[in-house]
């Protein structure tokens, strides 16, 4: 993996750890199809987008390592796969060495 790509990699593993923070911060409120705001889990450093789910729906996009939720148009097809687009949301999975770069990160492991 190119030195560009790792720092890609792992700012999209700093996001979703941000978001998991959220979500213990939320603790008992968080629950079923309660929509929520979360940052995307983009490549981009300096992205500021906000994407809306329920938390059930992120409760899916965790149940993969190498799945990420990121805002329409950030999607990275140099290292990722689009999984499923929403109105809000696309869930994308990692692939090759950023897949291990998301293995490796994953706070639920």
């Amino acid at each position: 993996m190119s030195e560009q790509d790792g720092r890609r990699a792992q700012n999209e593993a700093k996001f979703r750890t941000l978001n998991e923070e959220i979500k213990r911060l939320e603790g008992d409120q968080w629950s079923g199809g309660r929509l929520v705001d979360l940052v995307c889990e983009c490549s981009s450093a300096t992205c500021m987008k906000v994407v809306t789910v329920s938390c059930d729906e992120y409760e899916t996009v965790r149940a993969g390592s190498t799945w990420f939720l990121v805002a329409p148009g950030h999607e990275d097809l140099g290292i990722e796969g689009v999984v499923a687009r929403h109105d809000q949301y696309v869930v994308v999975e990692k692939q090759g060495e950023a897949a291990a770069v998301a293995e490796e990160t994953d706070p639920r492991e």
